[in-house]
């Protein structure tokens, strides 16, 4: 499909916040707690709960039966500016370029923050994803970090996204498509997921997604 004349990639953007509930609507959470599970990362159903909160505060634990035990795998702790990381292979204090990346993922919304001025965008054109139309926006971060978002023409929502990572032997592709948008307090998110890195492939189900709940800063200090 040709892309409309006029359009731009901040144009598309801004379709996405409107039609996901607005800027009004995604600003007014304070915190946000997601449950999911998630499929294809290991032979047993991997159950994750991920709690975010305003400042950059960001609670993740992915947990597992596993032989009739509850198996914490991995989680993370994180107050905005220091945290630690704890898995089977032990633990590790949060810091360095590690916050940064750690903040990223603690974002309750950050379509908003591609907006600003410390953010590049670029309209690179049309695509299809799984046979969907859809606008391919290239979105480069303050640190130089790029990844192509790419929005159905049809309905302004987020279908997927490709990002590059670090890996021992060299960069590897991270696919991550996004389907089933639900409401939930006004918005719109997506209750399946998948994320691709290279040959393994996990999905994610949301099973729950809670707003405003008023989580206390105190579960985001590692202790």
């Amino acid at each position: 499909a040709a892309v409309p004349a006029g359009m731009t990639a901040e144009k598309v953007i801004n379709t996405y916040i409107e039609n996901t509930g607005g800027t009004k609507n995604w600003e007014g959470i304070k915190d946000i707690r997601m449950i999911m599970v998630m499929t294809g990362a290991a032979p047993f159903d991997v159950d994750v709960v991920s709690v975010k909160k305003k400042g950059g505060k960001l609670l993740e634990e992915a947990s597992a039966e596993v032989q009739g035990k509850n198996l914490i795998l991995q989680k993370t702790i994180f107050n905005g500016t220091i945290g630690k990381e704890t898995g089977t292979q032990g633990e590790k204090v949060i810091e360095g370029d590690a916050v940064n990346e750690t903040r990223k993922k603690a974002m309750i919304f950050d379509e908003a923050e591609y907006l600003k001025p410390s953010y590049k965008l670029k309209l690179m054109g049309t695509e299809k994803v799984d046979g969907d139309d859809c606008y391919a926006v290239a979105v480069t971060d303050e640190t130089g970090e790029a990844q192509t978002e790419y929005f159905s023409m049809a309905t302004g929502l987020r279908k997927q996204t490709v990002s590059t990572m670090d890996a021992d032997n060299g960069k590897v592709t991270v696919t991550s498509k996004f389907d089933d948008y639900k409401t939930v307090k006004g918005l719109k998110f997506p209750f399946k997921f998948t994320q691709s890195v290279g040959p393994q492939k996990m999905e994610f189900k949301v099973k729950s997604i809670d707003i405003n709940k008023g989580f206390d800063d105190s579960i985001f200090e590692a202790k």
